[in-house]
Order: structure tokens, then sequence, then C-alpha cells
């Protein structure tokens, strides 16, 4: 009878080499990252920072949990169809976190590429000084208050990329990710009215945030 949890654990042991597809390979690495957000819906490129943690299931396929964050904003043009006044815009800090599968596509010794998906969570905090001031050297009673928020909401990725390893321990990658994104853009507009009565007015609509992420990296692999 105790001779079959030993029998067990040397079943398991004996399945591990395929698992093992280098020895000197442990499955764990994280590590620092720089990217680029461009094209899509975004008018101007972005630089981002963020933080990587990845795990190979096999020598085949791995996992990345990811986090990004970078500074961006909602110009006035995109504003003014919403009635409010020329001039105002929404500053952002943006955040996302990013779960993706990765499948090597080709391997040797010290280099290969992958391909993958996934799917990232996007948050933002917004900060709305310009589009106040705006509102106040407008001094329209049209527009007297404002408030937006962008929601917070989960968007697919596409992606692919290779990886150098530089010794034992470190590696360099770079990535092409493609992000299908859209935020729920939520407006509230204040009026003023001749007789002193404050009227709200609220939005709600879709702001899509489409874009290709370029990402460099360094990992650790303990």
């Amino acid at each position: 009878m105790h001779l079959r949890p030993a029998l067990l654990v040397l079943v398991l042991a004996s399945s591990l080499p395929t698992f093992a597809w280098d020895n000197w390979k442990s499955r764990f690495t994280d590590g620092p990252s720089v990217g680029v957000l461009a094209g899509g819906d975004l008018p101007e490129s972005r630089l981002a920072y963020g933080w990587q943690a990845g795990y190979d299931l096999g020598s085949a396929v791995a996992l990345d949990l990811s986090y990004l964050t970078w500074e961006d904003e909602i110009p006035s043009s995109d504003l003014q169809p919403l009635g409010f006044p020329a001039g105002g815009k929404i500053n952002l800090d943006n955040h996302s976190f990013a779960l993706s599968a990765r499948w090597h596509l080709l391997r040797t010794e010290t280099w290969s590429t992958y391909a993958g998906g996934g799917v990232s969570y996007f948050l933002s905090n917004e900060e709305d000084k310009h589009l106040n001031r705006a509102i106040s050297l407008a001094g329209s009673p049209a527009v007297t208050d404002a408030d937006i928020e962008l929601q917070d909401g989960f968007a697919p990725h596409l992606m692919g990329g290779g990886e150098i390893s530089l010794s034992r321990h470190w590696e360099v990658f770079g990535e092409a990710r493609l992000v299908f994104a859209e935020y729920d853009l939520e407006t509230r507009r204040v009026s003023t009215l001749p007789d002193g009565r404050r009227v709200s007015h609220k939005v709600n609509e879709g702001y899509d945030y489409d874009h290709v992420l370029f990402r460099l990296g360094l990992n650790y692999r303990f």
C-alpha cells in the first residue's frame, strides 16, 4: 500500500521530459518592457512602459501576463460633436493587463518565433482641467459644467514576435500586438437656463481605440 504513492510519483516524474524541452532552461520568465502604441484609431503614437511574466507549458506553448501604462488624451475634436466647447480635452492615464497564449512556430537553441492571442483589460484615470478651462473661457450658458468618464473594459488581441537567448538566464524579445479595443464613453454636460435652473445632459457612446502595440523587452529566465 505504501508503495503506491511512490509509484505514482515515479510515473509523473517519467513524464517530465515531455515538458523539459531544454534541460538548462526554467519555465518561468519575467522582466521589463517598453512599447509604442500606433495606428488604428490613435492620431498620434504613444510611448508605454511595463512588465511581463511568462510560463512555458511545454516546448510549443507559453502563457504571458503583461502590464503596460501610458498617457493619452481625448482631443477637443472628439468632444465638440458632443456639445463641448473648442479647446477642451481630457488627459488620460491608461493601464492595461493582458493574458496571452503563445505558440512557438520555429525554435532553435538560441532563438524562436511565435504567434498567439489573448485578452486585455483596460482602465483609465481621467483628468479634465483642460476641459474645465475651456468651459470657463467660453462663458456660455450652454455648457457650465462637465463630467467625462471612460468605462473599464476588455479587448481581444492577436500577436506575433520572436525571442533571442543571450545567455543561460537572459533573453530579449520583440513583439507586435494588434488590439481591438473600444471604451464606453460616458459624458455629462450641464447647461444653465435663463431662469437659473441647471439641466444635465447625459450621453453614452462607444469610443474606438483599436491600435497596434510594438513591444521590446528583456526577460530573466529563472
